[in-house]
């Protein structure tokens, strides 16, 4: 096993430092992204979103009280792009502490 504690991981990318990254559903909301680390603990279903307890990695990115419902991921260059199911659109995550909607639509986006 390489990582645990995910919920339902719906998009993987590769850095191009070759960092994975993973866009996941959150329970209702606090959906995450997160930088995987070998034998690393996401900790679903102890903690979400800002939650922490010793032993487990904290997200990378969290959506709070709202919900993107993210689908594929992918790099573009440096960037970490997703798409999102309820959010309707394509994100990029700018920093550790933001994903920004740079595409929308009247649709589901399910990849990029």
């Amino acid at each position: 096993m390489y990582s645990l504690g995910h919920r339902n991981p719906q998009g993987l990318g590769w850095s191009p430092e070759g960092e994975l990254f993973v866009a996941e559903h959150g329970e209702n909301a606090h959906d995450e992204i997160n930088l995987i680390e070998a034998g690393g603990d996401y900790g679903w279903p102890t903690v979400e979103g800002d939650e922490n307890e010793d032993g487990l990695v904290a997200p990378y990115l969290h959506s709070g009280i709202e919900t993107w419902a993210p689908s594929g991921a992918a790099f573009a260059g440096d960037e970490f792009v997703f798409a999102a199911l309820r959010g309707t659109g394509v994100y990029v995550v700018t920093d550790a502490d933001t994903a920004e909607m740079v595409f929308t639509s009247d649709e589901r986006v399910r990849a990029v």
